[in-house]
Parts: C-alpha cells; structure tokens; sequence
C-alpha cells in the first residue's frame, strides 16, 4: 500500500520535515546501528521504537485534548510525570500541519503551548537526541509559526519513564534546514 502525502500546497505533494531532515541524517546514524545488528534485529528494534514513540504520542495528544483514554500501568506512569513536568503550561493545539510555501515544504508539530507566559512549540521526542536534530526541525516548524517566542523538547527517558525538559535555540538554524532540503531536493530529482 502507497503511503499518501498529507502535506499538500497548491495541489502538489511536498515533503514533510522530518523526511526532509532524516534523508541524510539517518544515512550516517544507521551505518553504525546496522553493523551492531543483522537486518532482522535492526528491523525489529526500529519498528518497538517507532510503535513506542507513536504510543506516545497519541498518549500525550490524547491527554491535552482531554480525551478518556484507558491506560496500563506505564502508559499512566509516563503520563503522570508528564503531568509533572508540563504544571501550569496551558495547551493551544497539538498535531498542528504546518506548511511552507516560499520553500515547499510541510510538517507536524507536536504541540503548541503557552509556557512562562511565552508562545512555546513544543516537541515530544522518545528516542535519541542527535547532535541538534531535532533544533533544527523545530527551526522549520518556527518558520511556518511567527508568533512562535521560544521551542522546547520533552525527551522521554525509556528506562525511567521520566521526562526532560530542554530548551532548544532555534536562531540561525533555519538555513541549517534549508541546506538539508537542497539536498534532499538534489538527490531525489525535484531541484527547482
């Protein structure tokens, strides 16, 4: 089954940020994953961590959309230090498709949220924090939002279901994004 676009402008599909980004950053973190692992095992371990994280996700979504949700043990652990750490923010949306004409582009940020009286993107990150990563897909979400003063990341620890709190600067990273979507363009054929 073809997976289907859900980043439309102007009638034509465009890529979203995160392939975007993971186009050439997965290519040099999987080399190492992929030695340490047969293709079975690597597969297996992929498909846990995008299931859990997609868990999460919904977890989180569901909970600032205040929708009843039936939880077990660690879903409900996660959720209350969730709570814990994310007191007195007030939740604006989540899931929120963001889209970029001027560079063609489109994403989904995880949440928006007024944080110490700022306007705060919010991004809900279970695996691993790579060399920046995720500041410069927040720099393509901020792009798309101008009202948007300052982005966080909530990184949950697996082994401790205890979350994290990183504030993240996004000034001047953009071009960093853009560079990734000249490449990605190039190496799929869909230069300008």
């Amino acid at each position: 089954m073809k997976k289907v676009n859900r980043y439309i402008i102007d009638g034509k599909s465009v890529p979203g940020v995160t392939t975007i980004i993971g186009w050439r950053m997965s290519k040099g973190l999987c080399i190492g994953f992929f030695g340490k692992n047969t293709p079975e095992e690597a597969k297996k371990i992929g498909d846990a961590g995008k299931e859990f994280g997609e868990m999460v996700h919904k977890l989180v979504a569901g909970h600032i959309g205040k929708q009843k949700q039936t939880l077990n043990e660690v879903q409900q652990t996660i959720l209350d230090n969730f709570k814990l750490v994310t007191e007195g923010w007030e939740w604006l949306e989540t899931e929120k498709i963001v889209l970029n004409k001027a560079h063609m582009y489109g994403g989904t940020a995880d949440a928006i949220a007024i944080v110490n009286g700022k306007k705060t993107l919010v991004d809900i990150k279970t695996g691993g924090l790579y060399d920046g990563q995720e500041a410069v897909q927040l720099s393509a979400y901020k792009e798309c939002l101008p009202e948007v003063e300052q982005c966080i990341v909530l990184h949950l620890d697996k082994e401790t279901n205890a979350w994290e709190v990183l504030n993240r600067e996004t000034k001047d990273i953009f071009k960093v994004f853009l560079a990734f979507k000249a490449i990605y363009d190039y190496e799929t054929g869909k230069t300008q």
